[in-house]
């Protein structure tokens, strides 16, 4: 039987700072890689950061949501 390493991070992200959230995320995945971690738990809402408001629901703040999302997958891999 395989066995894995399962965490969870907790970030102190900041609603609508795309770059920071990004770099914020980045961290806990390369602290969790260096941990030998198999599979990270982030939190809901880490992208956007909460408090974004009505904004929530703007179709700019989803595909930006998105378009760093994919900018991540890279990392799930290096």
């Amino acid at each position: 039987m395989k066995l894995i390493k399962v965490a969870a991070a907790v970030l102190n992200q900041t609603p609508l700072d795309w770059e920071g959230n990004k770099r914020n995320m980045v961290n806990a995945i390369e602290e969790a890689r260096r941990g030998g971690v198999s599979l990270l738990c982030l939190p809901e809402l880490c992208i956007t950061g909460y408090g974004c408001e009505d904004v929530f629901h703007s179709p700019g703040l989803q595909r930006t949501a998105q378009h760093v999302l994919l900018e991540l997958l890279p990392q799930r891999e290096a």
